[in-house]
């Protein structure tokens, strides 16, 4: 029989054991008070002193105590009191001493003996299989739980109904030759935990594993957490949530899972054979926690897989209505409504998803087959420049373009005052209404926000927000900063302009940051062209300046000019059939400042296809790219004519190239 504790029949003798209560009965009687006094009296007389010996007081006390002896009894003989040098000690010294120490003794018992009595109230203590029974324990799930006292090994083991509670293994382990069940079909709620208990809600895998062919748990109430070593062929669960620390086979064939709930995380990593399988199912909320899953995983029906850094997945499949997040490694993403791929991910093939969705944060080439729509993901480029003008009375912040960007968001010592606006000028005049020092920030908004859905959206690029760019304005009076400052090309040149300044002597211009030589800084306008020669975007700042101490210099008011260039087109084009004329392998050599490329196929006079995209670049500048003919419905023909079309795909500041081609007869 289990032995059952709790508040309503506790009592000293039921709550120890019969160590327990032997190692406290021990402690108590060990040592009696005169003990406890001689072995405090040597101390006191090693202790040297200047004052003459005195009478023992302890013989003293002897000799009072001896004058009432019962008749009968012939008195001791007297002896000469002993002298001592040293601190002698009264009766009340003792009897004070005696009852501090007692007293001491008595607090750590308690301090030892109430904690256990409290802790061990809600335990139902486990020696066998058959412990396992709550027995007159009702309640929710977290009123009571197990405690392993040892090791222990079944043939089967069913927690059902009311008998389900938290197993504390206590450092053990539970070995079940054939299936270990939880069964909880009744309308109890709270959460079951397996493993070495810490407190109520903390459990741990500390030297406990829970080992059984088969696990199986039915609770579609309870939320599940098993934070013991798991070794099994199989685990099927049924449950509010369920949570799994360490798993593997060990020495069966295989560990396969099959899980329904409305949450799953995944603490732990999950070894497994070849062919083992996790599949997930009805479930919106599944977390794979830093770990490494060997397994296959198959999710069902509208689930969102979540993989945060550091996790890796072997392989991953996805019915129709389902959506993944990676961020950590997987080999393989097959199917799905729609993937991300967050920065930090890794993956060598994408197959069959509708809408996969890539951050573009590594160099890594991947092979992407029949994805409906490939969205691009990239961060948008820090703002070059940023500048703080005065004009009319009224404060302004300038920042340089961006492209691609959607607005911009401003922020007054790190006070958002402006969010998402369209205009890369902004009047800041009611944020900074006294004198004094101001940092003004300002962050480009890009177009794609987490948790979008994109799955009717078609192939582009997207953007996320770029890197903030800041200044410090110090709010003075100076000469009024050149207005409308502008670049406006003339027969081939780039001419800067803008207005004159009353009371300014001359303009000093910069461009990307470096001042440029003038032969008249007079003048309101100068040619640029030569500033302008890289592809990108440019700065341009203009200040008034007067040589008059009493008149300040402006600030600067700032431009900015984007040069753009188209990419070249691809060169080198070859197409020869392959395996069989199943397949047609195209080569080219990859452009200067192109690092993807789009294919599309024309079969003789029909519509042109595109079928795929590849960033794969050879270290010789080559690229490669198959097109499978059976992926795309195509019947190899002696009489066909196959032409192969490719485009570099334009980024940042160079435009697409335009389509290069080349025609395969397949009679050739």
């Amino acid at each position: 029989m289990a032995n059952f504790y709790d508040d309503d029949k506790l009592n000293e003798n039921e709550s120890l054991t019969e160590n327990e209560t032997a190692e406290i009965n021990e402690t108590l009687n060990e040592t009696p008070n005169e003990t406890l006094l001689e072995t405090i009296e040597p101390v006191q007389e090693n202790v040297e002193t200047s004052e003459p010996a005195t009478v023992d007081s302890d013989t003293q006390t002897s000799d009072n105590l001896d004058a009432s002896a019962p008749d009968g009894e012939p008195d001791e003989p007297q002896k000469e009191p002993k002298q001592k040098r040293g601190i002698s000690l009264t009766k009340k010294t003792k009897i004070i001493i005696t009852v501090t120490v007692v007293a001491t003794v008595l607090v750590l018992l308690l301090g030892v003996m109430l904690p256990i009595l409290l802790y061990h109230a809600p335990r139902i203590f486990v020696k066998t299989a058959a412990d396992f029974v709550a027995g007159d324990k009702t309640g929710e799930v977290g009123k009571y739980f197990y405690s392993l006292d040892k090791d222990i090994t079944c043939d089967t083991l069913t927690l059902e109904n009311g008998n389900v509670f938290s197993i504390d293994m206590n450092k053990h382990d539970i070995t079940v030759t054939n299936d270990f069940n939880i069964v909880c079909t009744e309308d109890r709620k709270g959460t079951v935990y397996i493993g070495t208990r810490k407190n109520d809600t903390t459990y741990n895998n500390k030297k406990a594993t829970l080992k059984a062919k088969s696990v199986v748990i039915n609770a579609p109430n309870l939320d599940v957490v098993i934070a013991a070593d798991v070794v099994a062929e199989s685990i099927d669960v049924t449950a509010k949530s369920f949570t799994i620390a360490n798993s593997k086979n060990g020495e069966y064939a295989k560990l396969d899972m099959t899980i329904t709930a409305q949450s799953v995380k995944f603490n732990g990593n999950v070894s497994a054979s070849a062919g083992s399988a996790i599949t997930i199912s009805e479930c919106p909320d599944i977390v794979v926690n830093g770990v490494k899953i060997e397994n296959t995983v198959n999710i069902n029906t509208s689930s969102v897989l979540t993989a945060l850094k550091g996790s890796s997945i072997s392989t991953l499949n996805l019915d129709d209505s389902s959506t993944a997040s990676i961020a950590g490694t997987v080999s393989m993403v097959n199917g799905g409504k729609q993937v991300v791929m967050e920065t930090g991910h890794n993956c060598n093939t994408y197959a069959n998803i509708n809408t996969l969705v890539i951050f573009r944060d590594s160099n890594t080439g991947s092979t992407i087959k029949n994805c409906r729509a490939v969205i691009w993901v990239e961060k948008l480029a820090k703002p070059v420049d940023i500048n703080i003008e005065e004009v009319n009375g009224k404060i302004y912040c300038v920042v340089s373009e961006v492209a691609y960007a959607q607005g911009y968001n401003y922020y007054v010592n790190d006070e958002l005052v402006s969010e998402a606006n369209k205009s890369p000028r902004l009047d800041i005049t009611d944020f900074v209404k006294e004198a004094g020092k101001y940092n003004v920030k300002v962050v480009p908004v890009g177009n794609y926000v987490s948790g979008m859905d994109l799955s009717e959206s078609n192939s582009s690029t997207m953007y996320i927000d770029g890197d903030a760019i800041s200044t410090d304005y110090n709010c003075v009076f100076t000469l009024q900063a050149p207005q409308n400052p502008k670049v406006t090309k003339q027969d081939g040149q780039y001419i800067l302009s803008f207005d004159s300044v009353l009371h300014a002597e001359t303009y000093k211009i910069i461009i990307d940051g470096k001042e440029i030589k003038r032969s008249d800084a007079s003048k309101t306008t100068e040619d640029i062209t030569q500033y302008l020669a890289e592809v990108g975007n440019h700065s341009i700042r203009v200040q008034a300046l007067n040589s008059n101490s009493n008149i300040h210099n402006s600030n600067e008011s700032m431009t900015s000019y984007s040069i753009t260039a188209s990419l070249e087109a691809a060169t080198g084009i070859t197409a020869e059939l392959q395996d069989e004329n199943a397949a047609i392998n195209v080569k080219w050599q990859g452009v200067v400042n192109g690092y993807e490329y789009e294919i599309s196929l024309q079969v003789n006079d029909g519509t042109t296809v595109v079928v795929g995209r590849t960033s794969i670049i050879n270290e010789d500048g080559s690229v490669a790219f198959v097109i499978n003919l059976d992926d795309l419905g195509i019947e190899y023909s002696s009489a066909d004519t196959y032409k192969i079309s490719v485009k570099a795909i334009g980024h940042d500041y160079y435009t697409d190239s335009v389509t290069a081609y080349v025609v395969l007869n397949a009679n050739a």
